[in-house]
């Protein structure tokens, strides 16, 4: 057990830290969309409480914290007979410090904080349409930065249902960059009277905003009707020089046909009297093998003959003998 005239007392600190970072991209058919996010913080918390031998109680806490996070975005795409692109990047930077007392002795408290903070942010981006609706943009940057500080206290006393308090801050903060847009939008391109609405904005920081901003309308059907006889005439001109190379090509394509053709028919050509050489070839030595066969036979014929009137010849003198009558004894 402490002794009695000791102060007694418990402390105790926290810290933790954490990051993060996610994202991802949403596409379609007709248009490219991502966006990202990303954060890390470190938390710092003490405290303690302490007793001394006469019962009061002292109290304290420290508390610190800073985080830092970062966004960015995208989109690119078609929509609606409009193209459009946009593209948003932002950062953000914050640190806190704030300080806790707190004294207390029976029915009796009193109390004070005291808190710091500071901010950085910065922004930049831009987006742009064109198309059915019109064409316009706007884009630019800002950076700032804030800081504040402040005190609260308060006293209590229970028994006599007595309480105060008092809050003071004070802050203070600059930033620069500029926006900046501007463009014309088109409500209907098919009515009769064609309103142009043009406009353009203008926004500067610089320790304090300054933003002006302005639109004017026009009827531009007169105009409107002369660019469009003008468009349609470069558009006929663009028409009479792309079919006169769709002919072109037509022609190209025809000559190589022919040219193809032509070529397949001489080498049939060839092939003809090629095979008419041949064919006169084998004719011509048929027939000198026919006439060398017809005279080879003709010889053997002769031979024969030949052979059958000698053993005739020779049968008839044989038979002649023996007619003679000398030959009879």
């Amino acid at each position: 057990m402490p002794e009695a005239n000791q102060t007694t007392g418990n402390e105790n600190l926290n810290a933790e830290a954490n990051a993060n970072a996610e994202g991802g991209t949403n596409n379609t058919d007709t248009s490219l969309n991502g966006e990202y996010r990303a954060g890390a913080g470190i938390y710092v918390n003490a405290q303690g409480e302490w007793t001394d031998p006469n019962g009061t109680v002292l109290r304290g806490q420290a508390l610190m914290s800073a985080e830092a996070n970062a966004s960015a975005k995208y989109g690119v795409g078609y929509r609606d007979g409009n193209l459009y692109a946009e593209a948003v990047a932002e950062a953000r930077l914050r640190a806190e410090v704030a300080l806790k007392a707190e004294i207390e002795n029976g029915d009796n408290a009193a109390g004070v904080e005291l808190y710091a903070y500071a901010e950085l942010y910065a922004w930049a981006g831009g987006e742009a349409n064109v198309g059915t609706d019109g064409c316009w943009f706007e884009g630019g940057a800002i950076a700032g930065a804030k800081a504040g500080a402040g005190t609260k206290t308060y006293y209590t006393n229970e028994a006599l249902g007595v309480a105060a308090t008092n809050n003071t801050s004070v802050s203070a903060g600059a930033q620069v960059g500029a926006t900046i847009g501007g463009g014309y939008q088109v409500p209907d391109w098919n009515k009769d009277s064609k309103p142009i609405t043009i406009g353009g904005s203008v926004n500067l920081a610089l320790i304090v905003g300054v933003k002006t901003e302005g639109t004017v309308t026009v009827d531009v059907d007169p105009a409107y009707d002369a660019i469009v006889e003008t468009n349609n005439k470069i558009i006929k001109a663009a028409d009479d020089v792309a079919e006169k190379l769709r002919l072109e090509e037509k022609a190209k394509a025809a000559q190589k046909l022919l040219d193809d053709a032509a070529e397949k028919l001489r080498l049939e050509e060839n092939a003809k009297a090629a095979q008419k050489l041949l064919d006169d070839a084998a004719a011509e030595t048929k027939r000198q093998a026919d006439n060398a066969a017809r005279e080879l036979q003709r010889q053997a014929d002769n031979a024969a003959e030949a052979l059958r009137l000698q053993e005739a010849a020779d049968a008839l003198k044989k038979a002649g003998k023996k007619i003679n009558p000398k030959n009879w004894f």
